[in-house]
């Protein structure tokens, strides 16, 4: 049976791999066309042929996006750290600060475009973290393991 440390690098590793895929895809790394600098208008989403949802962001929404996207990681990468040295000031920060992200105005507009499904998981993810920090100062340890898996 995995313990409960290999289930926790089991569902970080699994977490930031789709966290830097869709930095990856969204950020199209793998292009080599330029932005044209005017761009006709477009649906804010749309279909694909295999089934994705295309989601159209400008360049300062892009960016946004992917300072969230690391943000996040490194939020991430700082929980485990406390959690692991049994931190619980410096996982109650973290954890406070993922549940509330950046708060910017832009993170509104790209709200509207992006689908309801998309919007629900980022909800969830922030009211989980808000749990963790509620729970930093006193439930023991593997409760606050649990929560952050």
């Amino acid at each position: 049976m995995a313990t409960l440390t290999q289930t926790l690098a089991v569902g970080v590793i699994g977490a930031l791999a789709g966290c830097g895929i869709t930095y990856l895809a969204m950020t199209g790394a793998h292009s080599t066309k330029a932005e044209p600098t005017i761009i006709a208008p477009q649906p804010m989403a749309e279909r694909a042929e295999d089934g994705r949802l295309a989601v159209y962001l400008t360049a300062e929404e892009r960016a946004h996006v992917r300072e969230e996207m690391i943000a996040f990681l490194q939020g991430l990468q700082t929980a485990s750290y406390a959690l692991a040295d049994s931190d619980r000031d410096l996982l109650l920060e973290t954890a406070q600060d993922i549940s509330k992200g950046a708060g910017e105005p832009i993170g509104r507009t790209i709200r509207q475009k992006v689908p309801a499904p998309f919007r629900e998981m980022s909800q969830t993810v922030r009211h989980e973290f808000g749990a963790l920090a509620d729970m930093a100062n006193e439930a023991p340890v593997g409760n606050l393991q649990l929560q952050f898996s």
